[in-house]
Formats: C-alpha cells, structure tokens, sequence
C-alpha cells in the first residue's frame, strides 16, 4: 500500500466526523478560483455596463449613480454566477 492509498484509507474511515473540515476545502478552494478569475470578471462586468448604459441612454432615460449602482451589482452577481457555472 503506497502513501496515497493510506492517506485515502485514512479519510474514508474519517470524513463523517470531518464534513465541516471537506466543506471548508472545498470553499476555499471556489473562492481560490474565483479570486484567480477577479480580473475577468470585472472586465465583463464593466462591458456589460456599457452595453447597459448605452442602451438606457438610447432609450432617453439617465443613467445616473443609482442606475449604474444597481446595474454594477446585478452585472457582477451574473458574471460570478457564470464563472461559479465554470468551476
């Protein structure tokens, strides 16, 4: 039996009493991937809010700051959403 076998023999008996420590894992390591893809997703994120602000603004309607407050939110919340699709 190699390392690796034992390591796997070792959690198999284990995980019950260490979800907590497996559910931590795996949230660090989405939130390490969503960090790696910050730039990305604030790239798409500020070209959504062009595209966003050119057609309110041809639609004669203001984009002031709390159009583009609520547009930036819904704009990264569907770009982390999609990027979390990707993971």
């Amino acid at each position: 039996m190699n390392l690796e076998d034992a390591l796997n023999s070792l959690q198999e008996k284990s995980w019950r009493s260490n979800k907590r420590m497996f559910a931590e894992s795996e949230f660090d390591k989405f939130i390490a991937h969503l960090q790696a893809s910050k730039d990305a997703i604030i790239e798409e994120s500020l070209d959504d809010i062009a595209s966003a602000e050119e057609m309110i603004t041809e639609s004669q309607e203001d984009f002031n700051f709390p159009a583009f407050k609520s547009w930036m939110h819904k704009c990264v919340k569907n770009n982390i959403k999609a990027e979390s699709e990707d993971w």
